[in-house]
C-alpha cells in the first residue's frame, strides 16, 4: 500500500481518539519515530487499546487509523496535472 505510514513519515492528525473523542490533537503535524501495535493508553482519558500506533518523538503514540501522510515534496513535484486553457 503506498500511503502506508512508516518510521520517518511526516503525517497529520486528522481525527479525534475514537475512545474520548477529544479535539485538542487535531491539526498537529509531526514525524513518525515508530510504528508498533503494543498496547497503548489514550493521554486524555487513559482508555488502553492494542491497535496499530504511531510513535511521536516525545514518546507519545497516536493511533493510524487517526493520522493522515503527508507526501515528500518530491513526490508532489512529480504529479502531472493537466488544465485545458479556455480559448
Amino acid at each position: 500500500m503506498i500511503d502506508q505510514i512508516a518510521t520517518g513519515d511526516l503525517v497529520v492528525v486528522v481525527k479525534p481518539p475514537r475512545c474520548c473523542v477529544n479535539l485538542s490533537s487535531i491539526g498537529r503535524v509531526f514525524k513518525v519515530q515508530g510504528v508498533n501495535s503494543e498496547p497503548s493508553q489514550c493521554i486524555f482519558c487513559g482508555f488502553v487499546s492494542s491497535v496499530q500506533v504511531a510513535v511521536k518523538e516525545s514518546g507519545i503514540v497516536c493511533e493510524i487509523s487517526r493520522l493522515k501522510k503527508i507526501p515528500p515534496l518530491s513526490e508532489l513535484e512529480t504529479i502531472e496535472i493537466k488544465e485545458e486553457i479556455p480559448a
